[in-house]
């Protein structure tokens, strides 16, 4: 198998950068250390070394990480405490925004939709959620840059950067308390967050679509701004810790509930397959970049079988007591086991084809 060729800048770029998610070293600090290393490895270059033998004597020219982390933190002692401190209440100031902003912007949405009915605007609905959707994904896919600008703008100037936030914050809380009072109380959060869709089955899909791109984008953010150089699917999914995997769980449960929208639209059989594939493909990508992937899969789905057994058992007891007679949560556990077993078979099969090289 040929090696694959040596990039010189991502190298020194990927160094620098793991020795400044150590947070002893300033943003000019890093710029300073990159160019030092950039200068002297082009000079080693010039004697008839290549890139890659350059950049191991650069490397090591340049001094130890450890050595160069004390060096730098007695330098920059407070450095580490002022991000921590920032990061921690310019997050709080973030989620608690996030939090405002999905309440009076869904309350909003649900009142324009029950305002303006649904039948006319169905398609419309439709192609703005799609977008909204793609918007997501596509912060999803520049997790690496968006994580390393927001760390950027902290390491630059903690105290402007928590300003900012609660300043955000505090429109924010001011916009909803504003919107709420003029809304009627039945558009209100939380009784917004149970509204009906008037029965419009592909804009309630489209809506659900929409909230679990955003959710894939904020975790993705959150664990890139961990850290930065390793903020990739890759690292997510290869030995991923139980909390991702409850997470991820959580959201491909809800993701996977959501296809229940479709009712009446496909048939009822349609109904547990689409379930079940949503889970295979989250189970296949687990299972792809893990080789002893079971106990990974168990916290996967956990959540979902759990959800299933509690929420759809009462479901089928409230159809039986109004006559329905329809019983579905057998259905559609058995589609999440299938579906587990299922991607744990493919995410193997794939991982023994090298569809995707491993490391």
């Amino acid at each position: 198998m040929e090696k694959p060729q040596f990039d010189l800048q991502q190298a020194i770029s990927r160094s620098i950068q793991d020795l400044y998610e150590q947070g002893t070293i300033t943003n000019s600090d890093r710029h300073e250390l990159q160019a030092h290393l950039e200068d002297s490895a082009e000079g080693l270059i010039t004697t008839g070394l290549s890139e890659e033998e350059a950049f191991l004597i650069a490397q090591k020219r340049l001094g130890r990480p450890e050595l160069l982390n004390e060096e730098y933190a007695k330098v920059n002692h407070n450095l580490r405490t002022d991000k921590t401190w920032a990061l921690l209440l310019a997050g709080f100031a973030a989620i608690s925004t996030f939090i405002a902003l999905i309440s009076y912007s869904g309350s909003i949405y649900y009142y324009l939709l029950e305002r303006f009915g649904l039948s006319n605007y169905t398609w419309p609905v439709v192609a703005f959620l799609c977008l909204q959707s793609t918007l997501f994904l596509f912060i999803a896919l520049k997790k690496r840059e968006v994580s390393n600008f927001l760390r950027d703008q902290v390491e630059m100037n903690p105290l402007r950067s928590i300003v900012f936030s609660f300043t955000l914050l505090a429109l924010v809380k001011g916009m909803q308390i504003a919107v709420l009072r003029y809304l009627p109380k039945s558009f209100s959060y939380p009784a917004s967050t149970i509204y009906g869709f008037q029965g419009d089955k592909l804009i309630e899909f489209a809506t659900y679509v929409s909230l679990f791109c955003l959710f894939v984008s904020l975790l993705s953010i959150f664990f890139s701004l961990r850290s930065p150089t390793k903020g990739t699917w890759r690292a997510a999914f290869e030995k991923p810790s139980i909390a991702f995997l409850m997470l991820f769980g959580i959201g491909t449960a809800c993701f996977a509930a959501s296809t229940r929208s479709l009712s009446g639209l496909l048939p009822v059989p349609m109904h547990f397959t689409l379930f079940g594939l949503v889970y295979l493909m989250g189970a296949a990508l687990i299972s792809y970049y893990n080789e002893n992937s079971k106990l990974h899969l168990f916290f996967f789905g956990i959540f979902g079988f759990c959800a299933e057994l509690g929420v759809g058992v009462v479901a089928d007891i409230d159809r039986a007591q109004r006559g329905i007679g329809q019983i579905y949560t057998p259905f559609f556990i058995l589609s999440l086991i299938v579906g587990l077993m299922a991607g744990w078979y493919m995410g193997n099969m794939l991982r023994g084809k090298d569809a995707i090289p491993s490391r």
